[in-house]
C-alpha cells in the first residue's frame, strides 16, 4: 500500500522499555502487513525492521549475539531483538501484582478491564484466563453496588461482568449530570428570589421617602428625644416620631402640641385706670387681662 507512513523509530528514553518494545513492535507488524511487506524476502523485511527502528537502535543490533547466518533470518532477528528489550518474566511477581490489583478512585472501568487483561497476559495463566480477570474484576471494583450485583450473578462470565460494570458506570455519570443541573436551576431560582426582594425593599424604601408623615414634620421642629435628654415637648424620653404630646392642647397657653410642663409662654399683666366715676363711689378700678406672650406654636410647623 503506497503512501502508508511508518511507525515512528523506536523510543530509548522511555521508562519502561518492555511496554514500548511491545507496543512498537505491534505497531511494526500491522505496518508490514498493510503495506504488504510481509511478502517480501527475509533480507527485505529485516532491512525494513532495522531501518525503521532508527540509528540508535541499530547500534544495539549490532552488539547482539547474533551470528552472520541468523542475520538472515528475519523471524530469527525479531526474537533476538524482542529478547533484548523484554527480559525474562517472573510470573510469581506479575502474578502478586495482578492479585494486587485495584480499581482506582478516578478511573474508568474500561481502563481497570484493559490494564487487568494486559497483566494477565504475563501471568501464564493459561485456560483460567478469562475466569481469574473475571474474578479480580468482582473483587477489585470500587462501586459497592456493582460489586454486589456481581456476587447476585450464578452464571457471572467475563463478557457479562463487563457489560455490567460498563450500564452502572453510565448510570453513575447521568445521574451526576443531572443532579449538576438541578444544582444550578436552584441556584438560578434561590438568585431571581432575592433580587425580587431586594428590589421590593428598595421601591418600598423609595415611596417612604418620598411621602414623608405628619410625625417627620413634627420630629424636624423639636420633637427629637435623645439618650441624655428628655423632649422639649412632653419632657419624656421616646423614640423618633412618638412624642404624646403631639396633637395635645396646652391646659396654660392653649396652643398644641405640648404638655403645661414644657409651656415656654408667659403671663402679662395690663392695668387699665378707669378716670370716670362709676358712680358707686369708687375712684378708679383695676381691670387684669392675661395676655399670652409664648412661641408661636403653629400646627403648620409640625
Amino acid at each position: 500500500m503506497e503512501g502508508l507512513k511508518p511507525p515512528r523509530c523506536l523510543n530509548l528514553n522511555s521508562s519502561n522499555m518492555s511496554e514500548e518494545w511491545k507496543i512498537w513492535k505491534q505497531s511494526f507488524v500491522t505496518y508490514m502487513v498493510a503495506s504488504g511487506g510481509n511478502e517480501k524476502s527475509d533480507v527485505v523485511k529485516i532491512a525494513i525492521l532495522l531501518h525503521v527502528l532508527g540509528e540508535e537502535t541499530m547500534r544495539i543490533y549490532d552488539t547482539l549475539d547474533i551470528t552472520e547466518d541468523e542475520k538472515k533470518v528475519y523471524a530469527t532477528v525479531m526474537t533476538k531483538i524482542n529478547n533484548y528489550f523484554v527480559p525474562q518474566v517472573n510470573t510469581s511477581v506479575e502474578t502478586y501484582k495482578f492479585n494486587c490489583r485495584v480499581q482506582g478512585q478516578s478511573e474508568t472501568f474500561d481502563s481497570f478491564v484493559t490494564d487487568l487483561k494486559r497483566m494477565s497476559a504475563l501471568c501464564d495463566f493459561g485456560n483460567a484466563r478469562e475466569r481469574l480477570i473475571k474474578d479480580k474484576i468482582v473483587q477489585g471494583v470500587c462501586d459497592k453496588n456493582l460489586k454486589r450485583k456481581l456476587l447476585a450473578e450464578a452464571n457471572l462470565t467475563l463478557a457479562s461482568a463487563v457489560e455490567m460494570g460498563r450500564a452502572a458506570e453510565q448510570t453513575q455519570q447521568q445521574l451526576e449530570t443531572m443532579e449538576r443541573q438541578s444544582l444550578s436551576v436552584e441556584t438560578i431560582q434561590k438568585n431571581n428570589e432575592q433580587y425580587a426582594r431586594k428590589s421590593t425593599g428598595s421601591s418600598w424604601q423609595g415611596n417612604k421617602v418620598q411621602q414623608p408623615s405628619t410625625s417627620k414634620a413634627y420630629q424636624k421642629k423639636g420633637s427629637t428625644s435623645t439618650p441624655g435628654r428628655g423632649c422639649g415637648k412632653c419632657g419624656l424620653k421616646h423614640e423618633w416620631g412618638q412624642c404624646p404630646a403631639f396633637g395635645k392642647t396646652c391646659r396654660k397657653c392653649k396652643a398644641l402640641n405640648h404638655f403645661a410642663r414644657m409651656c415656654k409662654s408667659k403671663l402679662v399683666y395690663e392695668v387699665n385706670t378707669d378716670s370716670e366715676d362709676d358712680g358707686d363711689g369708687f375712684m378708679g378700678s383695676i381691670q387684669v387681662e392675661k395676655t399670652v406672650n409664648s412661641i408661636d406654636y403653629n400646627k403648620n410647623d409640625w
